[in-house]
């Protein structure tokens, strides 16, 4: 058998691709460890109601810094003929926090947006916020640092399209010139939940996972994922499926969305496990060395 070069990256035993033989003995997945101080980010300043909600988190590299974008809602609760009525002013407002490790979590000072006669707070302006976004490492252009992607259509829609734009800062936005980039309406389908990965260091492309069925004509008329790739984040190929419910899976399991990042050489992914039965969802980890 030939040597595998695996030069000094970590190493997954997810499958039995560096193991030789076992015998009494199974590969486990490592039991998630919750941190102490949980919840690392909740509701501490009026302008963040009484519930917050996670929503986009990255890595800058120049600042060594973990920056998250979250939700925030008032939610209202009363009695109502013997039962809890729980109603919400809507979306809220999108904050920043800040993180070195990911677990400890601060929430800057922005100075944007006025909060009761002072912008002494960290609510971000609706101009810096976009949908799909990532930092693109290829970028030559200082100008178009970071990409973004807002999606039109919704299930009434025969299809959707995807716009892209560009930022220097993650603040300032500006339109491609071609947009759409992506327009699902001449297959009379529809992208589900989607998820931009960005740039793909493994197999050198842009990758977008979705929810892949187009909801319509889907194999065993289920919800399953796809990947569609692009060699410049701009003419992106015909997704393709990449995983589906098999026999291992109880009957009613469908596959909502798949986030995926690369590490260490392999893709790691968090597969949203979707049961039509009791309307539940879950995730479960998975992962590809392709």
């Amino acid at each position: 058998m030939a040597l595998i070069e695996i030069g000094s990256r970590k190493q997954f035993f997810i499958d039995d691709y560096l193991i030789e033989s076992m015998s009494d003995c199974t590969t486990v997945l490592n039991r998630a460890e919750k941190v102490e101080h949980n919840p690392i980010v909740r509701p501490e300043h009026p302008w963040e109601g009484n519930d917050v909600g996670m929503g986009h988190v990255m890595w800058d590299d120049e600042q060594g810094l973990f920056t998250m974008r979250y939700s925030t809602t008032q939610w209202a609760v009363s009695q109502g003929d013997g039962e809890v009525i729980v109603e919400g002013e809507g979306a809220g407002r999108t904050c920043l926090a800040t993180s070195r490790d990911g677990i400890h979590w601060e929430k800057p000072v922005v100075g944007e947006v006025e909060f009761e006669g002072s912008k002494d707070n960290n609510i971000l302006p609706p101009e810096w916020l976009m949908g799909y976004t990532y930092r693109d490492p290829n970028a030559t252009d200082p100008a178009k640092r970071y990409r973004g992607h807002v999606r039109t259509g919704d299930t009434k829609s025969p299809g959707m399209t995807f716009d892209l734009y560009f930022s220097p800062d993650f603040k300032t936005w500006t339109p491609y010139e071609h947009n759409p980039i992506i327009d699902t309406s001449p297959r009379i389908g529809r992208w589900g939940p989607t998820d931009f990965m960005g740039w793909d260091p493994i197999r050198r492309k842009y990758a977008v996972h979705m929810e892949n069925c187009l909801h319509r004509r889907a194999p065993l008329g289920k919800r399953l994922i796809g990947r569609s790739e692009s060699d410049d984040g701009i003419e992106w190929s015909e997704p393709e499926t990449i995983l589906l419910p098999d026999r291992l899976d109880p009957s009613d399991t469908e596959f909502y969305d798949l986030m995926v990042s690369a590490y260490e050489g392999m893709y790691v992914g968090l597969l949203w496990i979707f049961s039509t039965t009791n309307m539940t969802h879950h995730p479960e980890a998975v992962f590809s060395r392709d």
